[in-house]
Order: structure tokens, then C-alpha cells, then sequence
């Protein structure tokens, strides 16, 4: 990592902004949690956006929406997968066969 990132990853630890995700089990790299005043800008900077958004420009709408993802899921199986010597593989492919999607 870049040392001036690491400088500003460092001071937005100090200052309570962001801590590394899973810390005490080692952490995962790249990925953060908010701390409390993380939140905080994290939120102002969302309202502000918001506000930017929807109330300034007339021609844009606020929504809030469910995604709807299909009731079957689009699986495709290919033949190849028959031929495998995985046994972990087989069984998986048995368990999709039977569950007749």
C-alpha cells in the first residue's frame, strides 16, 4: 500500500472514523467498518447528496425500491459436469438435478 494511504487509513483510525473490519481476529483486508464518526460524515455526506438530488434539480425523483430477483433461479448445467471425478461436485449436481429447478 501506498505510504500516503497508509498515513490517512492511520489517521482516520486514530480519530475514530474507520476501523479495520474483524480487527481482533486479524482483519480483512481492504474492508472497514464506520466508527462513530465515520457514521456521522458518512450520513452528512448521504443527506447532502440527497437534498443535491432531489430537491434541487426538478426533473429528478427520489425512490426507494425493493430489487426483485426471479422465484426460479436460471441455473445451466452443463453436460461436462457429469464427466467430473470430484465426489463433492457429483453430489452437488445431484442435489441441483432433484431439486428440479
Amino acid at each position: 500500500m501506498d505510504k500516503t494511504i497508509e498515513k490517512i487509513v492511520s489517521l482516520c483510525k486514530r480519530r475514530g472514523f474507520i476501523f479495520q473490519s474483524s480487527e481482533i481476529y486479524g482483519g480483512f483486508g481492504a474492508v472497514y467498518d464506520y466508527g462513530p464518526l465515520g457514521i456521522e460524515l458518512k450520513n452528512n455526506i448521504s443527506q447532502l447528496w440527497w437534498q443535491e438530488m432531489t430537491h434541487v434539480h426538478e426533473n429528478i425523483v427520489g425512490l426507494d425500491i425493493k430489487p426483485e430477483f426471479p422465484k426460479k433461479p436460471n441455473i445451466v448445467i452443463k453436460n461436462d459436469f457429469n464427466k467430473s471425478t470430484d465426489k463433492l461436485a457429483k453430489e452437488l449436481l445431484s442435489k441441483i438435478k432433484n431439486l428440479n429447478l
